[in-house]
């Protein structure tokens, strides 16, 4: 998303207008009888940071499509992990009052 700045885990004290937070929630590693194997599913939690509803909703909605096409595609620096599937958990809205910002919550899975 052009223009949107993006941080992990967290945004610095001074940022204003509108951006993204995302960090990893949890990792699974699968099992089959011989042990692990490459496959995973690793859990993350978007918060779309926006300074109206209106705005914040248009980026949520970008982080949601963009999950959906994120099925059957390779990602990574030179595309080579594929992504199995996307599971869109839960989505939320919520305003913060002390930020004056409003806040959209993606919670989604990628299996590779």
């Amino acid at each position: 998303m052009p223009g949107i700045r993006i941080f992990p885990t967290n945004a610095p004290k001074d940022v204003k207008g509108n951006f993204i937070i995302y960090y990893r929630k949890s990792t699974e590693w699968q099992k089959d009888l011989s042990g692990f194997v490459k496959n995973q599913s690793i859990n993350y939690i978007i918060n779309v940071m926006g300074e109206s509803y209106e705005e914040m909703y248009n980026m949520r909605e970008a982080v949601e499509g963009l999950l959906r096409d994120m099925i059957s595609a390779y990602i990574g620096e030179n595309d080579e992990i594929l992504v199995n599937d996307v599971e869109l958990n839960n989505i939320g809205e919520i305003h913060e009052f002390h930020l004056g910002l409003y806040r959209g919550i993606v919670d989604f899975v990628v299996f590779i």
